[in-house]
């Protein structure tokens, strides 16, 4: 992605309340709602989002950021696990 200053930059992120249309994720980077990014992960998924809201932690001087796909995606799905199955918590970067 890039920051408000326009420079380009890469992190890498867990991605939290997941669903078929999105999700969200915290950074401690400044991302503006409208930015566009590219979320990669394992087994080579790409696929760009965009910023749709930001939260602000000063607790813990992080942002959630929440994203919406930009273009439908069937691999981007979750398949339901019971209560004490925890959700696997996958690297993403964004860049």
């Amino acid at each position: 992605g890039r920051d408000p200053s326009g420079n380009q930059f890469e992190d890498y992120i867990d991605t939290h309340n997941v669903g078929s249309n999105g999700g969200s994720f915290f950074t401690k980077r400044e991302i503006k709602v409208g930015s566009t990014l590219k979320l990669t992960g394992p087994k080579g998924f790409v696929c760009l989002v965009r910023a749709v809201w930001v939260k602000e932690d000063s607790k813990t001087a992080r942002n959630l950021i929440g994203f919406q796909l930009l273009e439908p995606r069937q691999d981007w799905v979750l398949q339901s696990q019971g209560r004490d199955t925890p959700l696997p918590g996958p690297a993403i970067k964004t860049n």
